[in-house]
Parts: structure tokens; C-alpha cells; sequence
């Protein structure tokens, strides 16, 4: 894999990377179902945003942010298809510089230091899938 990390990334979405699985994983399908999901919802690393689309299906301000363009395609294809408004923005999560603003659920902080304003709600996802 050539190239920067980015880059290659962003080679993976080309098909179907592994970690991919066409939905939300499902312990974090059963936080949201429990209600554990309030307030504003960043998705850092969200990939073509099964999560960040959850979130918004509940009714909740949502942005996913990743650093491959190619997977925020898809995540944005998949909320228009759905009629969700949820927010995609290519971005480094550990700059925020390269996505944050007054929009975003973590403004002037990377989420990675878990700096949500108030009743934001901070779910790591889990990993492996």
C-alpha cells in the first residue's frame, strides 16, 4: 500500500473493506435502542457512516468525519437515499483544525480527549466488529 496513510485508506473503499459490515455494530445498535445515544453525535472515523446514520434516524444533530474521501461518498449518498441530515465532512480526527467549527458536536477540541460541549454523548465504538 503506497502512498499515505490517507491515501491508503482511502484505497480500501474501492470495494468493501473488511471492517465494513453495512450496519451499525451490534452493541452499539443496543445502546442506541436503550437510549444510551443523547444530545449532539460526532462519529470520528465513521467510514461510510452506519453509525452517524443511526444516530440520525433517532432524531439526533449527527456529524461523521474520516479522513477517507471516498467512504464520507458514501456515507452522503446513504443519508440522501434515507432522507437523513445527518453531516459528512472529510477530516483528520486527530486535527480538528481540519474539521472542527461551531457546527460540529466537539468544537475547538479533538473528540479522541473525549471534549464534548454539554450533553453530548461520547460512545467509543467497539473493536473488532
Amino acid at each position: 500500500m503506497g502512498g499515505s496513510k490517507v491515501e491508503g485508506f482511502d484505497a480500501h473503499y474501492a470495494g468493501t473493506p473488511l471492517w465494513d459490515l453495512g450496519r451499525p455494530q451490534t452493541a452499539l445498535r443496543d445502546l442506541a435502542e436503550a437510549g444510551a445515544f443523547r444530545g449532539r453525535v460526532l462519529d470520528v472515523g465513521c467510514g461510510t457512516g452506519e453509525v452517524a446514520l443511526m444516530a440520525a434516524a433517532l432524531g439526533l444533530p449527527t456529524v461523521g468525519i474520516d479522513s477517507a474521501s471516498t467512504a464520507i461518498g458514501i456515507a452522503r449518498r446513504k443519508a440522501e437515499e434515507r432522507g437523513l441530515p445527518a453531516r459528512f465532512l472529510v477530516g483528520d480526527a486527530l486535527n480538528s483544525a481540519t474539521w472542527a467549527s461551531s457546527s460540529t458536536p466537539c468544537s475547538t477540541a479533538p473528540c479522541s480527549t473525549r471534549s464534548a460541549r454539554p450533553n453530548a454523548s461520547a460512545t467509543p465504538a467497539a473493536w473488532p466488529p
